[in-house]
């Protein structure tokens, strides 16, 4: 999820990997809607509903504990395992 006005690095972002990204607009104002957090990393489900929620301040994909961690969400977010929750 890329708030309004922070459009800047979203090419660059999307270069690096095929994952999708969501740029809010000011017609929908999906970032204040789902109380979105700076670096939040929002997974979707098969109905585009929140699977889960990882943020990344403070938390490194650097390092390899991380990066599992926030793997295995996507992974049971796409083999429909149940939603660990949503803030």
């Amino acid at each position: 999820m890329n708030e309004i006005g922070r459009e800047n690095g979203q090419q660059k972002m999307a270069g690096l990997g095929d994952l999708p990204l969501l740029q809010d607009i000011p017609e929908t104002l999906v970032w204040s809607s789902w109380n979105v957090t700076y670096r939040d990393v929002i997974i979707l489900d098969e109905k585009n509903e929140c699977y889960a929620v990882y943020n990344l301040t403070g938390t490194s994909l650097e390092e390899p504990e991380n990066y599992a961690a926030l793997k295995a969400l996507f992974e049971a977010a796409r083999n429909g395992d149940p939603s660990p929750g949503c803030q």
